[in-house]
């Protein structure tokens, strides 16, 4: 990557992140994502480029909770301003007086707006109908000042400037359509105006109870997109719109938790019957274009519940819509590919229309891309988003966080059980979030009962998954680790005694009792043996011990990958040989 295209790409988009009051994020990471993008969809509209860990949010913390208010798009970051409005130099630079401004008690004269204004609010220059209502604009001017001060206006919004000097204002024009500046008493010069749209490409919720949690607890997680089962959160963007006849493509990275009632919406434009693609209950995927008609794949999203996963379509604009999953050309459906997109990991604000899962990125691309484009892309995306990120401890690669999925990878359901009697009485799988509150469950994950964990055990196990619940040999290993396990401070704890060396990061999700009732929130975590019906409890105080629990017990599950130890990767990230040389087989 050359430093050209490095500066072009990540220095103005951090400048523009940091500028606005967000959060920059990892330029390594960024450098590589943001370079190849520019380079080939540079300046384009119909483009859209998000991901949490790479280009920057702004936020909303409430507690332990961080929301997010607004991702930065990392397209084309240069193209944050549209073009200039006001479109004669002449108007801009006061060479001569055209009428293009309204004024009072200004002349235009020698490069320059002079005012001599003495008394009485009046508006000294003032150029109507110019701006939209409700949209947000840049307005960029020289003055000097010899007495009193100035009300710019952007429509029905102000500012008042009282010193000389260059100044750039950025207002909402609210319901109004003019700009001016005006003062009850001004004398000096204006000179230098420039006025451009403030381009909406930006992923934005304002709406606190539809903000998705922001979610990086454990350190070697990605920053990520949350929104749990039985809540509704999503972004929202500039509609962006394709005909039947246009190519397009859409990535995202995702994690699907799976569901038993609805089904899980990666994107939409809120309006009933029109342009949505979800994840059915079963695992296919569902399209609708924006002229209401379907197609539906087969199922195809099982093996993948609980690991995040590359997901392309393509559009080639003949009718045919490619579904690529890990760069794999997974599905063909043969449908008319018009589309609107306005919502990421919900098709509207309303139950049974949100994503269940995690969002890590997603790219709206005004191209049909290849074959061999996806398979980079998925690569590259894939070597930053891991499909479960792991932390290494004791030569063992354990999940970074809980188990959060509701069904499993050969298709059995496991329902969410809420009543504290029914949970009590259950002899087979269930899930809970703590107490039955989803904002718990963005934090600790779902605590299953025994039945659930030996279901669970049996179907990672068949399916391939790369995965397994972790044995009670490897949770006695964990525990040798004692408070070196235990997340710092007293955000998940009530004392702050754990020290997390090993980055394992364990918070304090507590338990189901076997009546249905909970233990005390941050006061212990409980996580079940794979082999036994038997937990590993880590205490508040740091005790750890593993115990005989009944299968009633709603305890937490932490999965370990199959394989231990260091691979050889080939330049797509692929492993190819562990590091005695033999050829890697997941087993």
């Amino acid at each position: 990557m050359s430093r050209q295209i490095y500066k072009r790409s990540v220095a103005p988009h951090q400048a523009r992140v940091a500028s606005d009051g967000g959060v920059p994020t990892d330029a390594v990471n960024a450098a590589i994502l943001l370079a190849i993008d520019n380079q080939e969809w540079e300046g384009k509209d119909k483009c859209l480029i998000y991901s949490p860990e790479l280009t920057g949010n702004k936020l909303r913390v409430n507690g332990i909770y961080t929301h997010a208010t607004k991702g930065y798009s990392a397209n084309s970051p240069q193209r944050e301003l549209g073009d200039e409005l006001i479109t004669n130099q002449a108007d801009r630079e006061f060479t001569s007086d055209t009428g293009f401004w309204s004024k009072t008690d200004a002349v235009i004269s020698g490069g320059l707006v002079n005012i001599n204004h003495p008394s009485g609010f009046a508006a000294l220059l003032r150029r109507s109908s110019i701006l939209q209502t409700n949209k947000t604009y840049s307005l960029t001017f020289t003055i000097a000042i010899t007495s009193g001060t100035v009300n710019v206006y952007i429509g029905d919004s102000v500012q008042v400037i009282s010193t000389s000097g260059k100044h750039t204002i950025t207002l909402n024009s609210i319901s109004q359509t003019a700009i001016q500046f005006a003062s009850s008493q001004f004398v000096g010069t204006i000179d230098n105006i420039s006025l451009r749209e403030v381009l909406p490409a930006d992923l934005t919720q304002t709406t606190a109870n539809s903000q998705p949690y922001l979610g990086k607890i454990n350190p070697s997680e990605p920053q990520h997109l949350q929104n749990q089962n039985g809540d509704v959160r999503f972004m929202s963007h500039t509609a962006i719109s394709f005909a039947a006849n246009e190519k397009w493509a859409y990535e995202t990275i995702v994690k699907w938790n799976g569901t038993s009632t609805a089904g899980s919406v990666i994107f939409g434009n809120g309006v009933a019957a029109q342009s949505i693609c979800y994840i059915t209950t079963a695992g296919a995927l569902f399209f609708r274009n924006q002229s209401g008609a379907s197609s539906q794949s087969g199922v195809l999203f099982p093996q993948y519940i609980g690991k995040s996963i590359s997901l392309h379509l393509v559009a080639l604009g003949n009718g045919s819509l490619l579904v690529y999953i890990n760069k794999v050309l997974s599905a063909t459906l043969s449908i008319a590919t018009d589309i609107t997109f306005i919502r990421f990991m919900a098709g509207s604000a309303s139950a049974n229309a949100e994503f269940y899962g995690l969002g890590y990125e997603l790219a709206i691309i005004p191209d049909a891309l290849s074959a061999d484009r996806i398979a980079y892309r998925s690569a590259l995306l894939r070597s930053i988003f891991p499909e479960i990120p792991t932390v290494r401890i004791a030569g063992m690669d354990i999940a970074c966080r809980a188990l959060d999925i509701v069904c499993t990878p050969a298709g059995n359901l496991i329902p969410n059980v809420t009543d504290n009697a029914a949970w009590a009485a259950l002899t087979t799988p269930a899930w809970c979030h703590h107490t039955n509150d989803v904002a718990l469950g963005t934090v600790y994950g779902k605590a299953y009962n025994g039945y659930a964990r030996t279901t669970l055990v049996t179907d990672l196990a068949s399916s391939g998954f790369g995965y397994h619940v972790a044995t009670k040999e490897e949770l006695t290993t964990l525990m040798e680790s004692g408070l070196a396990i235990k997340a710092m401070g007293t955000n998940y704890w009530t004392t702050a005694n754990g020290t997390n060396i090993t980055g394992a990061t364990l918070l304090g999700g507590a338990s189901r009792n076997t009546d249905g009732t909970f233990a005390t929130i941050k006061g212990s975590v409980m996580f079940w043996c794979a082999d036994a019906d038997e937990c590993l409890t880590l205490l508040d105080n740091g005790t750890i011990s593993i115990d005989a629990k009944d299968l009633k017990t709603g305890a937490y599950i932490l999965l370990i990958k199959d394989y231990a130890g260091d691979f050889v990767y080939d330049s797509l990230g692929e492993q190819i040989f562990d590091v005695n040389g033999v050829p890697w087989i997941s087993v």
